[in-house]
């Protein structure tokens, strides 16, 4: 199962991976590079934690597990959409492979990209929905005045102004509560990196840093 940390990004203003003899360059990249993003840290048990574990495809196609979610989420609604959002996942150097990152880093792009186009067309086509609605709503009730001396083709129009009114106000404020804020954090996913980096690399920088444990929770 894996473990998540958080990090300010303030804390890596210098290049601590110089002290360190063992770092692979991968890492050194990935620690240089670190600059002015929101910082997350997830130490992974494996590649296998981010995956269903019902789905045995390669790892390019493979579904991305709810437990991974949720927490990508969770994690988007700290940064609340102020800046962009550094991801680092840290799995043991021994079981890290550069062309299994590849293909996972893959697989997260092309799922978070995925993923904001489809909230984001749903977005729209709710939007465009309440939009409708409220324009029939009034629509409706100055129709029903028109044709106020047929009383029942009246009262079924009003029928329809509170239908269209209050189902267009429950739209709206559905996809301005769920919706809106759904696609921002997916907006700031898209934006944001994701990076691997080796756990004993990052436990080197944090008791550098801070002394042990000190970083986070585990």
């Amino acid at each position: 199962m894996f473990k998540f940390r958080k990090v300010k990004s303030k804390s890596f203003h210098i290049p601590f991976f110089n002290r360190f003899k063992e770092v692979t360059e991968s890492d050194k990249e990935v620690l240089k590079n670190l600059g002015k993003e929101r910082i997350t840290v997830i130490a992974l048990d494996d590649y296998e934690d981010i995956f269903d574990d019902f789905d045995i495809s390669p790892y390019y196609l493979r579904r991305i597990s709810n437990d991974f979610k949720e927490e990508l989420m969770r994690r988007l609604k700290e940064v609340n959409g102020d800046g962009k959002l550094h991801i680092i996942l840290t799995v043991p150097q021994s079981l890290r492979k550069m062309s299994t990152e590849a293909e996972v880093h893959k697989r997260l792009h092309f799922f978070v990209n995925h993923e904001y186009e489809k909230i984001r067309k749903k977005f729209i086509f709710s939007l465009m929905k309440s939009i409708a609605f409220l324009t029939l709503g009034p629509a409706f009730l100055v129709t029903s005045y028109l044709l106020r001396k047929a009383h029942l083709v009246s009262e079924y129009l009003m029928v329809g102004v509170y239908f269209f009114t209050w189902e267009g106000l429950d739209s709206l404020i559905d996809t301005f509560s769920n919706l809106k804020v759904k696609l921002n954090m997916y907006k700031t996913l898209k934006n944001s990196r994701i990076s691997f980096l080796s756990e004993e690399t990052f436990e080197k920088l944090e008791v550098s840093m801070y002394g042990r444990g000190n970083i986070g929770s585990r």
